[in-house]
């Protein structure tokens, strides 16, 4: 079900086929993972998944959770922000306020979508500390 919801949530944002997308995604997780000088196998252990599901996610044929999703991010050294939408940056100014003026700023769907994200990823970071 998360699975199906991040790559709902992604497709809304990011404007191409399904398909597409985990195409697009699968190559981005090789390349890095290449680059950091892993094999899938290794990469598989360290989110604490099989290597089938590894290279499934790098082929396309399945679309990681949000949580495999923080994992990725984390193990290959990139913000999620970067890792999600292949940005390079990251404001490290960014404040509850500034957050609540960008949202003033969307639709109530894109509220919703940007809050449930929000929310995901900060369950993520706590059971991460756990």
């Amino acid at each position: 079900m998360v699975n199906v919801m991040t790559s709902q949530l992604l497709h809304e944002v990011l404007p191409v086929s399904n398909a597409q997308l985990k195409h697009n995604f699968g190559a981005f997780i090789k390349k890095h993972r290449i680059a950091k000088k892993m094999t899938q196998e290794e990469l598989a252990t360290a989110i604490g998944l099989t290597k089938k599901s590894v290279c499934y996610f790098e082929k396309g044929r399945t679309f990681p959770t949000q949580e495999n999703i923080f994992k990725l991010a984390q193990i290959l050294d990139m913000s999620l922000d970067e890792f999600v939408f292949g940005m390079s940056h990251f404001n490290h100014e960014i404040s509850v306020p500034k957050i609540n003026e960008m949202l003033q700023t969307l639709s109530d769907k894109e509220q919703g979508m940007a809050l449930a994200t929000l929310s995901t990823i900060i369950e993520t970071i706590i059971k991460g500390r756990e």
